[in-house]
């Protein structure tokens, strides 16, 4: 193995062809709508079970058969073409493969909603089979920089030299590789799988950090519903569809032990979003086992309440509002004040640090619409609401 990585470092200043110039030149472009692989389709699911498959077949059941197809595929290949050592080099890639289908552990597209694609490595961390050969020979350092530049490619639009490289080197060719490297679907609404309640489900703009509690009913995987934390899942949040990982196993409660069926309560932890407006919260349910599916549900930032300040007006005077070109506050001379205009989604239209006295505002070249004007300071926080014609 060390001498398969000595070569594929060797073969990175050596080598001036790209994968995609090698023996295939299939891409996204070109790659059959839906099927699980750019150069195979779903010949794999249609030998083993006489038809093609449905939504309903099951994302992890369709991977897991086109390994075992294309497994199969390469260990048949006459290979008395190439060195043993390039001879041993394939059959221990094929053995990592074998590996890597029996634990099913597999990434999930979560950007592309409405297309299958491949993913290198999901933002769960979770790798494709022919990202994971990679990271086993040549180490994860090379499957991430890959990653960085080509999560959603197919192998033949990655144009990365060590890629080249690790490909010369491994016994494959690089239309094997892409015969191996399978596309996935995104995670599906599941009916049975819900958000049940967020706490608190309306949170005022504080600028603080605050702790959400999410329940959900439902969870499922592979062969029924078992307990997450006894065969491990991996659970994302989005918030507006920025998806990030939150933690990497469920945590069951005593009380929920044994009745992983029924209601779980998750504590996110602290999330901090000061924007005014409704928000989306997609959960999504990675298993360890099973196909991923997603539940979303909304919850609300309301505008901050006004801090009262019994020696100084409760509001600030604002005018003229309606508006149309120019709007001025009457703000104390004796305080510095941070003004922002936001509109109705929350996103800050206009700032201002460190004002005091008569401030102007420019708001001539906005939309009409309705917008908040934000005032803080040491003594005081107000909220109002202004109509830009």
């Amino acid at each position: 193995m060390k001498t398969f990585i000595r070569s594929c470092l060797v073969l990175v200043a050596l080598c001036a062809v790209t994968v995609s110039k090698a023996a295939t030149t299939l891409s996204r472009a070109t790659m059959p709508t839906n099927t699980i692989n750019a150069v195979l389709g779903d010949v794999s699911f249609v030998k083993k079970f006489g038809t093609a498959p449905t939504p309903a077949s099951g994302e992890a059941l369709r991977i897991r058969t086109h390994l075992e197809y294309v497994e199969t595929l390469l260990r048949a290949e006459d290979v008395s073409h190439l060195s043993p050592t390039l001879r041993e080099r394939r059959a221990a890639l094929l053995d990592k493969l074998h590996e890597y289908r029996l634990t099913s552990v597999f990434p999930t597209n979560l950007d592309f909603p409405q297309e299958r694609r491949p993913c290198f490595i999901d933002v769960a961390g979770n790798i494709c089979a022919v990202g994971f050969l990679i990271e086993q020979t040549a180490g994860r350092a090379l499957a991430e920089r890959i990653n960085a530049a080509h999560r959603y490619d197919f192998l033949a639009d990655m144009h990365v030299p060590e890629l080249t490289a690790w490909v010369e080197a491994s016994g494959l060719t690089a239309r094997e590789c892409a015969m191996i490297q399978p596309s996935y679907g995104p995670p599906q609404p599941d009916p049975n799988f819900k958000i049940i309640k967020i706490t608190p489900s309306t949170t005022t703009a504080t600028g603080k950090a605050y702790t959400m509690e999410i329940q959900v009913v439902g969870l499922r995987g592979y062969g029924g519903a078992f307990p997450p934390s006894s065969y491990g899942t991996q659970l994302l949040i989005a918030f507006n569809k920025s998806a990030y990982q939150i933690n990497s196993q469920w945590t069951t409660s005593a009380t929920l032990a044994n009745r992983w069926d029924g209601v779980c309560t998750w504590t996110v932890g602290t999330h901090s979003n000061t924007s005014v407006g409704n928000h989306t919260i997609t959960l999504y349910w990675l298993p360890i086992i099973g196909d991923g599916n997603y539940a979303s549900t909304t919850f609300t930032v309301s505008p901050a309440t006004t801090v009262r300040d019994l020696t100084l007006p409760s509001t600030i005077p604002i005018s003229p509002n309606p508006v149309t070109d120019a709007l001025t506050l009457a703000l104390p001379e004796n305080e510095l004040h941070s003004v922002r205009l936001t509109n109705t989604l929350g996103c800050a239209v206009w700032t201002l640090s460190e004002a005091s006295g008569t401030t102007t505002l420019d708001v001539g070249g906005l939309s009409a619409g309705v917008y908040f004007v934000e005032v803080q300071s040491a003594r005081r926080r107000s909220v109002q609401k202004v109509v830009k014609y």
